[in-house]
């Protein structure tokens, strides 16, 4: 259970904070009193500071064999980074967003339905379907 307080713009889900736009528990909060949730949104995301932001023009970098780079730089060697590798073996699939389904990816090799397997599937095997 997450707690919403409104007049703080803040959740115990974080988001609310982290992104400073109101995730689902302010939005049904925000609702359920009867308030705007555009109005818990944060003024960076409104159309006028994004025109702010695009106000200038933006001119095209030029042709690389034109550009004026330092010595220092160009002498400067450019090493990798000093990353260890984690202890284990590596993952073998991406982590799913906490929105994400994790049956909604099971196709069933028996009927070819999504969302379930052979073991729990109910559906008539395709070879015996007419």
């Amino acid at each position: 259970m997450d707690i919403v307080h409104l007049s703080e713009d803040t959740c115990t889900c974080r988001e609310f904070q982290l992104n400073h736009m109101p995730c689902v528990h302010a939005i049904r909060a925000a609702c359920f009193r009867g308030k705007s949730m555009y109005e818990l949104c944060s003024p960076y995301y409104t159309s006028k500071y994004w025109r702010g932001a695009y106000n200038e023009a933006i001119y095209p970098v030029l042709r690389e064999v034109d550009w004026v780079v330092p010595s220092l730089i160009i002498c400067t060697p450019t090493l990798p980074l000093l990353v260890r590798r984690l202890p284990g073996r590596p993952p073998t699939q991406c982590k799913r967003s906490r929105y994400k389904s994790a049956w909604s990816n099971r196709k069933c090799t028996r009927c070819g339905g999504v969302g379930h397997n052979r073991t729990t599937c109910s559906n008539p095997h395709a070879s015996h379907i007419p």
